[in-house]
């Protein structure tokens, strides 16, 4: 038997680890930023306002309007986009682990060298050692952005996996890893 059909046969004690986007975390998340914004657009609209004034007291409620609308009018922007994708956005399995907020291709066990944990206060990171890191490069907009600073600062791991706006729990992620990744080295 090889190790492909023996690590099939124990998917049928550990099942797949998926991780699907968790709309109640999206929807707080915009139910925390969206009246930010509409404040925003508020304090903009008193614009007529400060130019007829010229006063700086005037101007501060632009100003902080304005802010605002730049911190928190794109995040909300970008969580209206995530909304529609339900999709699996992690799946763990005797294939390997696959990231879609990294890549669209599954990253095989036998080019994980090592998998570590990386917290930043309450956050959990799940940190990827590959053996040849350029034959799996980000290919997506978040991974481009974030992959290269973040392996400085994720202790030089080559991929970063965050469950964070998912329904996946960490520690049932980190299970699955132990798992298949001892099932298909047997």
């Amino acid at each position: 038997m090889d190790r492909q059909t023996q690590a099939s046969r124990e998917e049928r004690t550990m099942p797949i680890f998926t991780a699907k986007r968790s709309i109640g975390v999206i929807l707080l998340r915009l139910l925390m930023g969206t009246p930010f914004v509409l404040f925003g657009l508020f304090c903009v609209s008193l614009l007529g306002d400060a130019l007829d004034g010229g006063e700086f007291g005037a101007w501060l409620p632009v100003l902080v309007g304005g802010l605002s609308l730049l911190v928190f009018g794109p995040m909300t922007v970008f969580y209206v986009m995530l909304l529609p994708d339900m999709r699996d956005q992690v799946r763990i399995s005797s294939e390997g682990i696959f990231s879609r907020g990294w890549s669209a291709d599954t990253i095989p066990w036998s080019e994980i060298k090592s998998v570590h944990v990386w917290e930043q206060e309450r956050h959990k990171f799940i940190g990827l050692y590959l053996r040849d890191p350029a034959k799996f490069p980000p290919s997506t907009i978040v991974g481009k952005l974030f992959g290269s600073p973040n392996k400085y600062m994720m202790d030089g791991a080559d991929v970063w996996i965050y469950l964070g706006h998912t329904d996946g729990k960490f520690d049932d992620a980190m299970k699955a890893i132990a798992y298949f990744r001892d099932a298909v080295s047997r």
